[in-house]
């Protein structure tokens, strides 16, 4: 029986089925949205990778305020609240950045991607739902995670006097909901580098590479005056400082990056905090725009 048959004789079993009244509706970005979603969470890398991004979130706010409420002196600052909430921002980075990636870049290393594309033909479609699934699952593990975080610093600070401007303005939410938000985009950004790398390793070595050694380098030609500035420059534009820089809320003393400038003497290029939140919007897009690239230009 051909496959155009036996899609007929299923359509007028539904048809009988359900009183002759069958509409097809085809093919809809809900079911899927739907599909990727029960595929990430059919997987215990999903489970271990959300809760790690959770629990590291939380485990760093309880050390780093613990050991701040020992030996603080005198009010507790919104720097010092605030920062100590978003301790574990950075390195929860490479968490979300590997659920991200994986999340693609092992569907092609087991060639189940295939069936995906099989079960939803439209590559646009197919990557949007991902991005999606995504972004809600690593933003909903970051937000539970700084939520936690928050409360249990101002828990361990209680006994101390906070200043007047601890809860004011826009830094409690730059920190507990732009932190959330850094690592949602940082995870969507390591989607579209997985899509264009398609090897889960490749796709984690760039990632690290980006996050972590790239930052190293270009400290090291800090202290080389000649190149100092353009090695500032850079650093100021890759996504850690930008989503370092976004949860600062513009706040002064939050970001340590500026502090090693003005005592360098040094006067480059420093974004805004809504400027950095631009830039990594821009290396989302731009990672995005390469992977979509890859998944129309190239086969499987």
């Amino acid at each position: 029986m051909s496959s155009t048959k036996a899609t007929r004789v299923a359509r007028a079993r539904h048809s009988h089925r359900t009183g002759g009244n069958y509409e097809w509706r085809g093919l809809t970005f809900g079911g899927a949205l739907r599909s990727e979603f029960i595929k990430a969470m059919s997987l215990k890398s999903t489970y271990v990778l959300l809760i790690t991004n959770a629990a590291l979130l939380i485990a760093s706010a309880v050390l780093v305020a613990a050991f701040m409420s020992a030996i603080q002196v005198g009010e507790v600052k919104a720097a010092t609240l605030w920062s100590t909430t978003a301790g574990g921002v950075t390195p929860c980075m490479l968490v979300v950045a590997i659920l991200g990636a994986m999340n693609i870049s092992s569907e092609f290393s087991t060639n189940s991607v295939q069936m995906s594309l099989v079960a939803v033909p439209r590559r646009g479609m197919y990557m949007l739902a991902k991005i999606v699934t995504v972004f809600v699952l690593a933003l909903v593990s970051s937000l539970v995670g700084l939520l936690i975080a928050a409360g249990v610093s101002i828990a361990l600070f209680e006994q101390d006097m906070f200043a007047k401007d601890a809860f004011d303005g826009i830094l409690p939410y730059t920190t507990v909901f732009g932190g959330a938000l850094a690592l949602a985009m940082i995870a969507v950004m390591s989607l579209g580098i997985g899509a264009l790398l398609r090897t889960t390793v490749s796709g984690i070595l760039t990632i690290i590479g980006l996050i972590e050694i790239l930052p190293t380098v270009l400290n090291l030609f800090m202290f080389s005056e000649s190149v100092s500035k353009p090695a500032t420059i850079a650093q100021h534009l890759l996504p850690r400082y930008c989503a370092s820089q976004f949860m600062s809320g513009g706040y002064k003393g939050v970001n340590s990056s500026d502090m090693e400038l003005t005592q360098n003497g040094v006067h480059v290029f420093t974004p805004t905090w809504g400027g950095a939140g631009l830039i990594l919007l821009g290396w989302v897009v731009l990672a995005l725009a390469l992977g979509f690239w890859r998944m129309r230009r190239s086969d499987i």
